[in-house]
C-alpha cells in the first residue's frame, strides 16, 4: 500500500505547473470538440494540423521557441498559470500594475516566468498574453 507520504515528496511545484498547463490544453480541446461537434479524437487530429494551434517550426530553428510560445493555445495556458500565481501572491491592484509594467521592472518572481522571454521578441503576442492574463485575473478575483 502506498500512502500520501510515500510519493508527495517526489512531486514538486514544477511538476504541478506542467500538469496544470496540460489540463488547460485538455480543456481547450474539449471546448473545440464541442464547438465543432466532433469527437475529442477528431478535434485533436485537426488541432495537430492547424498552423495556428501547433507550431510547425523545427526544433533546430532558432525562432522555434518564440513561434511555439506565440501560439494561441500556449498564450491561453500560460496566462491561466500566471493568473493563478498572481492571485495567490498579490493584491488585485498590485496585479494590474504588474501586468502593465515593462518586463524588466516586474518583481523578480513574476519576470522569471518562462513566457516573458520568448514573447518579448513578439509585441503582438506579448500584448495578447497581457490581455488574456488580465482577463483571467479578473475572472479569478470576481468570484
Amino acid at each position: 500500500e502506498i500512502t500520501y507520504g510515500d510519493w508527495s515528496s517526489d512531486v514538486c511545484s514544477s511538476d504541478l505547473e506542467v500538469i496544470r498547463h496540460e489540463l488547460i490544453h485538455a480543456g481547450q480541446l474539449e471546448k473545440q470538440a464541442k464547438r465543432k461537434k466532433v469527437s475529442l479524437t477528431k478535434a485533436n487530429t485537426e488541432r495537430g494540423t492547424d498552423k495556428y494551434q501547433i507550431s510547425q517550426a523545427s526544433q533546430t530553428d532558432p525562432q522555434a521557441e518564440e513561434v511555439y510560445h506565440s501560439r494561441k493555445i500556449e498564450i491561453e495556458a500560460y496566462a491561466h498559470q500566471l493568473a493563478d500565481y498572481l492571485v495567490k501572491f498579490y493584491e488585485p491592484e498590485e496585479i494590474a500594475k504588474i501586468i502593465s509594467m515593462p518586463i524588466e521592472d516586474m518583481p523578480d518572481d513574476v519576470k522569471g516566468f518562462q513566457m516573458w522571454k520568448p514573447l518579448s521578441k513578439n509585441p503582438k503576442a506579448l500584448k495578447r498574453f497581457r490581455n488574456r492574463l488580465y482577463a483571467y485575473v479578473q475572472h479569478l478575483t470576481d468570484n
